[in-house]
């Protein structure tokens, strides 16, 4: 199965600027040969990317989604995806956030399950 993953990468200086130590993948989950990487700036993958040109040369209509953050980068490209025609499939296990103001990180990911399973 192909692995494409999305990585923000935000402009020199910033904590996730793309050469800064906070925005390596981690080695337990590094691209294998043949995986894709799609740089980004935005939350959502498919803004100002290749990854739909990379979905489409795959043929890929099937979208398994995991990833960080919940409220940000996964729910926008889960949304576009899905407004895209793509089958999308958020795994449950296998997304995170923080905390955020009055909703713990808990509640945040349980909301943005509901909403994927509701679409």
């Amino acid at each position: 199965m192909p692995v494409i993953y999305t990585q923000y990468c935000g402009p020199p200086g910033e904590p996730l600027a793309s050469d800064s130590p906070g925005n390596q993948i981690h080695a337990a989950v590094a691209p294998g040969e043949g995986d894709v990487v799609v740089r980004k700036g935005d939350s959502d993958g498919f803004v100002r990317t290749e990854l739909q040109v990379e979905l489409q040369r795959r043929q890929i209509r099937t979208l398994v989604v995991c990833g960080l953050q919940s409220e940000f980068c996964v729910d926008t490209s889960c949304r576009t995806a899905y407004g895209l025609g793509y089958e999308v499939v958020l795994v449950e296990d296998a997304h995170t956030t923080g905390d955020a103001g009055a909703l713990t990180a808990q509640q945040i990911i349980d909301h943005h399950i509901g909403v994927v399973d509701a679409v």
